[in-house]
């Protein structure tokens, strides 16, 4: 059983249950733990860019002397060279996901969040698909040769394929056990449900 972290430092009413990864300030909930943060992202940009980050405008430029001429080659046109791609200005930052508080005590102290988000990886890896399929045509012939034996009237085969395994397939497969998960029903979750929304507050900037 983890050790007691007291009061909260920032509400002073509830039970502490994470610890800030910078300060180690307890407390209780993500609610309590946003404005902290906002303080230490604060000075963290007062003290400027590390020791390691150099200007760009200080790193010298090689002159035109410096550099041999190639005669064989003639730079290519403006009006013939290829369009650029234009830079991805939108990506997101998983990286934010590891430095997260909440979330990292979260997956350190909550049995049943790192239950269910192991569930969650694990329908959508390869070997899932395989024993599915195995499933499916083990049920299909059972169903055929019941369907057999009752001749050809009757109902209509309705059976479900097999699928291969592909990448694609898979993280639809993971994100439909969450959305199972989060609306409600016998996979309902509220430990998923605070986790996606903890989630999704920090990829969008808000956390």
């Amino acid at each position: 059983m983890a050790p007691s972290l007291g009061i909260c430092k920032f509400c002073e009413k509830e039970q502490a249950k994470y610890k800030c990864p910078n300060c180690s300030a307890p407390y209780c909930s993500l609610a309590c733990y946003k404005p902290h943060k906002t303080k230490h992202d604060e000075e963290k940009e007062a003290q400027g860019p590390s020791a390691g980050e150099v200007s760009s405008s200080t790193v010298p430029e090689k002159s035109s002397s410096d550099i041999p001429a190639d005669t064989s080659m003639e730079a290519p046109s403006s009006t013939t060279s290829a369009p650029q791609p234009a830079p991805d200005s939108k990506k997101t930052d998983f990286e934010a996901l590891t430095n997260a508080g909440p979330l990292v005590h979260a997956m350190q102290n909550n049995a049943n969040l790192k239950n269910r988000l192991l569930e969650i990886y694990n329908c959508t890896q390869k070997a899932a698909f395989e024993a599915e399929n195995a499933r499916l045509v083990a049920q299909n012939a059972q169903f055929n040769n019941r369907r057999g034996q009752r001749g050809r009237g009757g109902r209509r085969n309705f059976q479900r394929q097999p699928l291969d395994w592909t990448v694609e397939r898979g993280m639809n497969r993971g994100l439909r056990k969450i959305q199972a998960m989060r609306k409600g029903g016998k996979d309902e979750n509220v430990d998923i449900e605070e986790w996606s929304r903890a989630v999704l507050s920090i990829l969008e900037g808000e956390a």
